[in-house]
């Protein structure tokens, strides 16, 4: 099973989305195998290099606005609904 297929199965509906600064021309299945996921969290202030930042919708607010700031402290991939 590929990245993108486990953890829509986790997030139902979800999307994984490669920052641009990241991409390598495209979004093809051989460009997901090759990312190295180093760690994984939903706080975007915890994002390290390398990390999955899953930007989830909260009770309080929409990760997705943390988005920008996972990508500068290095996100590889971002997780969204």
């Amino acid at each position: 099973m590929d990245l993108e297929t486990l953890l829509g199965d986790i997030v139902h509906g979800a999307s994984l989305v490669q920052p641009a600064s990241r991409q390598s021309g495209g979004s093809s299945t051989s460009d997901w195998n090759n990312i190295d996921i180093s760690g994984l969290t939903a706080d975007s202030r915890l994002v390290q290099p390398g990390f999955l930042f899953a930007a989830l919708e909260g009770t309080l607010s929409d990760g997705v606005k943390f988005i920008p700031d996972a990508v500068s402290r290095g996100a590889s991939v971002i997780l969204v609904r």
